[in-house]
């Protein structure tokens, strides 16, 4: 699952409100070959990068040294950088740990580490995607610190910086008088240069080059069952509790979030060419399932830190409506399809609903009955003969909640 601009993913992950699998106990060992393979290939160390003229090979020479971004972990190490952090601690795929400390002796510098593996991995099997060094930092150990074309922090000035690579990309001088200019090629590939207002001279080096090596090679879907699904379990009948996300979907019974493969036991198939067949580790796929020519596109989280196949992991919504999924659905206090409007409103009085009129076609009601919002039942009455038309039941713990 190659990426030309690794981004976290993360942003994704964030609309749905769930967090990372990091620092949660491993529910699938990888293949023992190809971790022996991995750990072979993050000893090797590349052979040491020539300073370029080019602002985009994202290079740093720091006291003598040429460092290129991104460049392993191990190999950061390796030449003295010591982390203050625990770096056997696992990063989620797809998660970027950003400015973290790193000490050589009396320098200390901030750095991102990035997985870019489809598995979580500890930090160190990870890559060191970013780093910030500043004049203060270097003054205190006596270092020196710059880039292509003879630029120096604490010697170089704005003018200097521009003739060495021309216009840049994005320049700021802000209430201070502090200047900020930067080079990118993409969003999360940049090199920002910043100029303390009352010298003249650059006091900061960033630069951040989030982009998959070419010579990547990820890690393999495990063929394990994750932990997670081993220890699902279906509910006995639909619950009274809105909390307790229970539902009878066409025919069965499920607590949500529910494996794809249990709804496949329940009579639902794949369709392969419109759902993404795995998932990376703590992260998740979309997955379009069929029963009696009705449609279910839903996305499916995976609560495991490995990547797993979209069978292994767990659809977080379920509804029932007029168009591309209408089946039989009953959720909790058996509010179902074809209900009245005036049943409905006596039966969520008892809990709390939110009621919006403001459609011409539709009255919408909400019910949340947890902390996070966007965890609730959606019911459409439609206008027309005041009759329940759509339910829509989405339920998304996080994951450190969900695996406890």
């Amino acid at each position: 699952m190659s990426k030309t601009y690794f981004i976290v993913v993360m942003a994704i992950l964030a609309v749905f409100s769930i967090n990372g699998c990091s620092n949660k106990v491993k529910t699938a060992e990888a293949d023992k070959e190809t971790e022996e393979y991995t750990a072979e290939e993050n000893t090797k160390m590349a052979p040491a990068p020539v300073l370029s003229d080019d602002i985009y090979s994202f290079q740093l020479k720091l006291n003598g040294k040429v460092y290129q971004f991104p460049m392993k972990y191990t190999e950061f190490a390796a030449n003295g950088w010591v982390y203050d952090g625990d770096e056997s601690e696992h990063l989620d795929s797809g998660y970027i740990a950003g400015t973290r400390v790193f000490a050589k002796e009396e320098l200390e510098v901030y750095a991102d580490i990035i997985n870019f593996d489809i598995n979580a991995k500890p930090r160190s099997e990870c890559y060191i995607a970013g780093i910030s060094v500043d004049n203060y930092q270097l003054d205190k150990a006596g270092a020196s610190a710059g880039t292509a074309k003879g630029i120096k922090i604490g010697k170089s000035t704005a003018a200097e910086i521009r003739a060495a690579y021309g216009t840049p990309g994005y320049e700021n001088t802000d209430d201070s008088g502090f200047t900020s200019i930067e080079y990118h090629i993409g969003m999360y590939q940049s090199i920002k240069f910043s100029i303390d207002s009352e010298s003249k001279k650059l006091s900061k080096i960033q630069i951040q080059n989030y982009a998959e090596p070419e010579d990547f090679i990820p890690g393999e879907v495990s063929a394990e069952v994750p932990e997670a699904v081993g220890r699902y379990e279906a509910p006995d009948a639909v619950s009274n509790e809105f909390a307790d996300f229970t539902v009878n979907y066409s025919g069965a019974l499920y607590r949500l979030p529910a494996p794809v493969s249990v709804f496949e036991a329940n009579g639902w198939k794949i369709v392969e060419g419109s759902s993404d067949m795995q998932a990376a580790g703590c992260s998740y796929g979309w997955v379009t399932l069929m029963k009696d020519n009705q449609t279910l596109k839903v996305i499916a989280n995976n609560y495991s830190e490995q990547a797993t196949s979209i069978r292994n992991c767990f659809v977080i919504k379920v509804k029932s409506d007029e168009f591309d999924a209408k089946v039989p659905i009953t959720i909790a206090k058996g509010i179902t399809i074809g209900m009245s409007q005036a049943d409905l409103e006596t039966i969520l009085s008892e809990d709390g609903y939110e009621k919006d009129d403001s459609s011409t076609l539709y009255v919408i009601y909400t019910v949340t009955p947890v902390e996070n919002t966007l965890d609730r039942y959606t019911i459409a009455v439609r206008k027309a003969n005041s009759k329940v038309c759509k339910i829509e039941m989405e339920y998304t713990p996080q994951y450190s909640t969900f695996l406890n």
